[in-house]
């Protein structure tokens, strides 16, 4: 399999943009040990009869490396396989996570802010009770710190504090 024909297969989901760079690097790992392997057999003829056998055991541990880096990409390719045939299983599109986060914006779950300025907005913490506003949302960021409980999260972590959720089911109901 070539680089051309994996490139095909992989999507544009992060498993996938995962699996595919993952497979780039073990394919440039390939062709480098290939061109070693083929320099080093070009020297094999060359060199003198003392030194056959370093050349030997070169050969022999580039041809390992080869092989290896050929089980990591079939790796990579089955774990694409078990991902695409979920997908098709279930009928859904995996959910991506950085989609989501730069699509919902934190002030949409929390509504009107009690101050506002710039790339900044407050407000009361929902995860204690408070008098002021402790809560600084950083817009530009999509991000959150609470000043009053320590509470530091994006717009997932966030919904998950709200709703006392997991990760999976935060995730789906922000992609709604």
């Amino acid at each position: 399999m070539n680089t051309t024909e994996l490139k095909e297969i992989f999507g544009k989901t992060a498993v996938q943009r995962v699996c595919r760079e993952k497979t780039d690097i073990l394919l440039d790992t390939v062709k480098q040990y290939t061109i070693e392997l083929d320099h080093k057999n070009r020297d094999y003829a060359k060199c003198a009869e003392e030194d056959t056998m370093y050349y030997k055991l070169w050969i022999s541990l580039i041809k390992i490396q080869i092989r290896s880096v050929n089980k990591d990409i079939d790796k990579w390719q089955r774990m694409y396989n078990q991902v695409k045939d979920r997908k098709e299983s279930t009928g859904k599109d995996l959910v991506n996570v950085e989609e989501v986060k730069a699509r919902v914006q934190i002030i949409d779950l929390l509504g009107t802010p009690e101050w506002q300025s710039g790339n900044r907005a407050k407000y009361k913490c929902v995860l204690h009770e408070e008098d002021t506003a402790s809560l600084v949302v950083y817009l530009d960021q999509n991000t959150c710190h609470c000043y009053g409980c320590g509470f530091n999260s994006d717009v997932v972590g966030l919904y998950m504090a709200m709703n006392n959720c997991d990760f999976r089911t935060a995730l789906n109901e922000l992609n709604k």
